[in-house]
């Protein structure tokens, strides 16, 4: 698909982080990694009433977050609140594949008692620091490379591939998030985290496969007289090796 084509394409889509419900904003523009073609490589100062979730795939730059700059390089994560603002420049000698995925969360009041106490605990840290920032997981870095992939797409199932997704995506970035503020000490054994990690990452591969598989099955057909062992394999099949 030409890039013209697909870089209007704009998604709603509600994704889940565990219990969480996660209402996401995000286009096909920000996911197009020839950016030459559809955005300058810096943002002037801008701020959005929603959390951002930014991810610098490839490239380096600067991060401008209330006026104080953060150096960013290849597999950087920053999450962004509300109402805070941000620009970025990239280097101009570095090419940038750079992706951003705007997003709601339910207030504090209204999940009270139904959400994990030490994610309450992230967030409410993140929202009063206005912005964290970490390296990528290579889970992370999978999921986002099968997301670009799926956002580029004018497949009609798009919508619920994208949910399925954007749920792996933001359990592992919100995990880690977690993971930078400390968690919850003490209230779990070591044993207990473990077990639950383990579960996480199973529930994890079983979903991105289920995805990948919705992926290759709504391929285009193949020409006439093209056989399938002369096709090339999905993308998306590489990446996932390298989940465990």
């Amino acid at each position: 698909m030409e890039h013209t084509q697909v870089s209007d394409q704009v998604f709603t889509v509600r994704a889940f982080a565990g219990d969480l419900p996660v209402e996401c904003f995000l286009s096909a523009r920000g996911f197009l990694e020839d950016h030459s073609l559809v955005r300058p490589s810096f943002s002037e100062d801008h701020v959005h009433a929603s959390f951002e979730l930014l991810l610098c795939r490839k490239g380096s730059g600067y991060q401008f977050i209330e006026g104080v700059a953060h150096a960013y390089t290849d597999e950087s994560v920053f999450l962004l609140a509300p109402f805070v603002t941000h620009a970025h420049i990239a280097d101009p000698d570095s090419a940038e594949v750079r992706c951003s995925i705007r997003f709601i969360l339910p207030d504090a009041a209204a999940f009270s008692g139904r959400s994990d106490p030490a994610l309450s605990a992230a967030l409410a840290r993140l929202r009063k620091e206005q912005y964290a920032q970490f390296f990528a997981s290579r889970q992370i870095i999978a999921i986002a490379d099968l997301l670009s992939e799926a956002v580029c797409s004018a497949e009609s199932s798009a919508l619920l591939v994208l949910a399925g997704l954007l749920s792996a995506l933001f359990s592992s970035v919100l995990a880690e998030l977690g993971r930078l503020y400390g968690g919850a000490k003490g209230k779990r054994s070591p044993h207990a985290a473990r077990r639950e990690r383990l579960r996480t990452q199973a529930h994890h591969r079983q979903l991105l496969w289920s995805v990948a598989r919705r992926l290759r099955a709504h391929r285009r057909p193949l020409r006439a007289g093209t056989h399938q062992s002369q096709q090339p394999q999905p993308r998306d099949s590489r990446s996932l090796r390298h989940l465990v």
